[in-house]
């Protein structure tokens, strides 16, 4: 019996080993140029060759390499080898020689599935087997793979829509990514698709509607069907799945215009944000002309649908939620529709309880300013509101009433001493818009500049803010604002200079850069500033020193003292008053030919800005400048495409266009 057990045991493990063999006969791996499968995984994965020359391998060697490689998809690093990855570099050397790094990364998945995506349908069985790994990255890696197949084979599409519900949101993601890219849309697909609008996860949801909408209008009366959903996710993402066909499909458009009307306001606020959205950013939309006022349309809708969208906006500014009156404010801004409907519309939203609703009609009323006295009131109305912003808001339309009646200006003058810094620098901004029509304005300007109203300019009735002969604090923010007004409105320069110089000589230094550019504006009418502007030039603060250069410049004087300050600017450690001290030469033209060796020597300038100013200055009043054209040229480099300002040099001696420099 004992003898029996042995021979027993070795002819049943001979037997199994037979069916076994019978079962799964032995297969060499397949090659390529002398490489194995097995053996091209790990070139792959180790990075030894470009992923293009393994890939062609895989390809040459067709369906058989399919299984290696879904193998290779579904690998995951033992956990010693990860641990050992993660402390191989802590390690002794020798302990590093005998224990190379282990390849833990995903170099041989990437590469597995981009040489599963180039085989196709030989790929396609082997994927769809691999979903059923407990895995979520190795279903993911499948389902993305799967994704970039194309034709999508109906068994591929199956797969796709079984992945909709699984449990991991990025599958649920690429599932919905590579249904919406089919080129040939399959009607099986569409609803589960919709079904899938309500998925918990926002990003799945999204890319749902994304997909929804590129599959077009086969897709688009299911769409219908899901508006009428009671789930309010299947609502809202049908909408934007709709809009993602319009205008391009007319009835894409109908269907947004009937869900501003949805007893639900999310659906409403929804389907307003998307009319808005047919038209783009309000950023890249050109100024509307007079010719476009009447109600422009949508782009690529009918008149009527146009109409429409453009009625329902106007009843959604008075809806009774919030949220879509505020959406219904953005979506008139970016349509850039103008009516008369709209007009009362926004006059009425200026009572609105919330605060932010009414800052969106101050600012959008500015549109209808021109020629409407009732908007005009409402504005002025708005100036007592609670809200500074709103406030201001309604100061920045009311400049653009034309023509400005003299109660605005009267208000503008007003705010000149409000305690909010914006609203001053924006009565101000009125005042430039103002023009010649808001003279009555000039004491109140003078007096923001800190200098008390002469004796030729009646102040108006509200008592002045400071008092005659004391310079008051001032908001140096809003001195080149209120200088720029003054111009503007046409303030003789004999009052104002003197002004700005007054608290120039004050020496405040803080507000010095801000009073300089204030008394450039003024150019040639700025004469009697120039000793001080000259002055300034000598100051520690590079602000003040850019800002005389530039003052100085626009003056166009030409005295020795002048013409020498500014070339001994040429050689200042700021790169700034340097470039500036070569423009206002260049200001100044033939009569600082004195300061041509200065400006020579600003040829070598290690700034190339400052180069350039230095060349052009020379071109334009220096006789003698063809002997300087090497260096010219090399300083006036890249001012054009071709070359111009170097054969403009050899040819003729005024100064050559000035264009941007790239």
């Amino acid at each position: 019996m004992s003898k029996r057990f042995p021979i027993c045991v070795a002819v049943l493990l001979a037997l199994t080993a037979a069916v076994w063999f019978s079962f799964h006969p032995w297969r060499r791996e397949p090659q390529y140029r002398g490489m194995t499968v097995t053996a091209w995984i790990e070139e792959m994965r180790v990075g030894g060759s470009q992923i293009e020359v393994t890939t062609e391998a895989f390809l040459a060697m067709g369906g058989q390499s399919v299984p290696y490689l879904i193998r290779e998809v579904k690998r995951r690093p033992a956990p010693f080898h990860k641990w050992l990855a993660s402390v191989h570099g802590k390690l002794p050397d020798f302990v590093r020689i005998l224990l190379p790094q282990p390849e833990v990364g995903d170099a041989g998945r990437a590469g597995a599935a981009h040489a599963l995506q180039r085989l196709g349908a030989l790929a396609v069985p082997g994927l769809i087997g691999a979903l059923r790994s407990p895995d979520a990255d190795v279903r993911l890696v499948c389902v993305r793979t799967l994704a970039n197949i194309e034709p999508k084979y109906p068994e591929l599409v199956r797969a796709l829509i079984e992945r909709l519900k699984d449990d991991s949101p990025m599958v649920r993601h690429s599932a919905a990514d590579g249904l919406g890219r089919n080129r040939e849309p399959h009607l099986e697909a569409i609803m589960p698709l919709v079904h899938a609008l309500a998925d918990a996860d926002v990003s799945v949801r999204s890319r749902v509607a994304a997909s929804l909408g590129a599959l077009g209008a086969a897709s688009l009366p299911f769409l219908n069907e899901a508006l009428k959903s009671t789930n309010a996710l299947t609502r809202e993402g049908a909408l934007v799945a709709i809009s993602r066909m319009a205008p391009r499909e007319s009835q894409a458009v109908d269907a947004l215009i009937l869900q501003m009307s949805d007893p639900d306001p999310k659906i409403r606020k929804s389907a307003v944000d998307l009319i808005g959205d047919l038209r783009g950013s309000p950023l890249r939309r050109p100024p509307p002309t007079p010719d476009q006022r009447p109600a422009p349309l949508i782009p690529g809708a009918t008149a009527a649908q146009g109409q429409s969208a453009q009625a329902g906006l106007i009843r959604s500014l008075s809806d009774p939620d919030t949220l879509v009156r505020r959406a219904a404010t953005i979506a008139v801004m970016k349509l850039g529709l103008r009516s008369e409907e709209l007009a009362r519309a926004f006059v009425g939203l200026l009572g609105d309880r919330d605060a932010d609703n009414r800052k969106f009609a101050a600012m959008d009323l500015g549109e209808f300013a021109e020629g409407r006295s009732e908007v005009v009131a409402a504005l002025m109305r708005a100036l007592r509101d609670g809200d500074a912003d709103v406030r201001m808001l309604a100061l920045g339309s009311l400049s653009r009433a034309r023509p400005m009646p003299a109660e605005v200006v009267r208000a503008f003058v007003e705010f000149l001493a409000d305690p909010e810094p914006r609203a001053r620098s924006a009565a101000a901004s009125g005042l430039i818009q103002a023009g010649p029509a808001g003279r009555e304005a000039i004491p109140r300007l003078l007096e923001a500049l800190g200098t008390p109203p002469t004796p030729q300019v009646a102040a108006p009735s509200r008592p002045s803010a400071t008092a005659v002969g004391q310079i008051a604090v001032v908001d140096v923010a809003l001195v080149p604002v209120v200088a720029e007004a003054l111009g503007a409105i046409g303030a003789e320069p004999e009052t104002v200079v003197p002004a700005l110089v007054e608290r120039l000589r004050a020496r405040h230094i803080n507000e010095w850069p801000a009073l300089i550019k204030a008394i450039g504006q003024f150019g040639g009418n700025a004469q009697s500033a120039v000793p001080d502007l000259i002055d300034a030039l000598r100051q520690p603060d590079a602000a003040t020193v850019a800002a005389a250069v530039g003052a100085l410049g626009r003056t166009a004087t030409g005295s020795d003292e002048v013409v020498g300050s500014l070339a001994q600017a040429l050689s200042s450690p700021e790169s700034m008053v340097r470039f500036g001290a070569a423009e206002a030469l260049r200001g100044v033209g033939p009569r600082a030919v004195a300061a041509v060796p200065a400006l020579t020597l600003a040829l070598e300038d290690p700034e190339r800005m400052v180069r350039r100013g230095a060349a052009l200055a020379l071109v334009a009043f220096n006789p003698n400048a063809k002997a300087e054209i090497p260096n010219l040229a090399e300083a006036l480099r890249g001012m054009d495409e071709a070359g111009g300002a170097e054969r403009w040099i050899r040819s003729q001696d005024g100064p050559p266009p000035l264009r941007p420099v790239k």
